[in-house]
């Protein structure tokens, strides 16, 4: 797939901020062209106030797939998650596009988008510990709850990420260095 656009997909443990430092750029995002444009995800669970997000039932995300509504799928924590295909038209009109991604696709996107860039958010185990506990998405010491705590503690770097972000102590500071990275590749 051409694109004139680029990708920037964000990867990073379960309360690392990607969600936090996506809505950041784009709020202070003051630029017109090209646009910075953050699709929201389709998601297989009820809304929860701790994410933006499109709640779906399983038959209607099931619908949507086999359409070829999606441009990556993937099933983490009993729960299918979609991205719909819009992103490569907006891509094709130069846009940028920000999204928050499992590192599940990142060898399918970058199959699909080679010159995609992988952000990682990155956080230390303890601070992940403290943020999935205080959001309560999930029951303390849950199954899913103490599998997203083992993702964590196994995955606390990206080595394949074009750019690492640390969000362990001032959020306003990683927005600002996810900003300027992305920045850097405006002609």
């Amino acid at each position: 797939m051409n694109n004139n656009g680029i990708l920037f997909l964000v990867v990073g443990n379960s309360g690392s901020g990607k969600d936090s430092i996506i809505s950041g750029v784009k709020k202070q995002w003051s630029i017109k062209n090209p646009k910075l444009i953050v699709p929201r995800r389709y998601i297989t669970r009820s809304k929860h106030p701790s994410e933006k997000f499109h709640s779906i039932s399983k038959e209607k995300f099931t619908q949507l797939k086999e359409k070829g509504k999606f441009i990556f799928t993937w099933h983490s924590y009993e729960n299918d998650y979609g991205i719909l295909s819009l992103i490569h038209k907006w891509l094709e009109m130069g846009q940028f596009v920000m999204v928050n991604v499992s590192r599940k696709i990142l060898k399918e996107a970058k199959q699909k988008y080679p010159n995609c860039k992988i952000i990682f958010v990155k956080i230390p185990y303890e601070i992940s510990e403290k943020r999935i506990r205080s959001r309560r998405r999930e029951i303390v010491g849950s199954e899913i709850y103490r599998a997203r705590l083992e993702r964590a503690r196994k995955n606390l770097i990206l080595e394949d990420a074009d750019f690492i972000v640390d969000n362990s102590t001032d959020l306003h500071n990683a927005v600002k260095m996810v900003k300027n990275y992305i920045n850097k590749f405006i002609e």
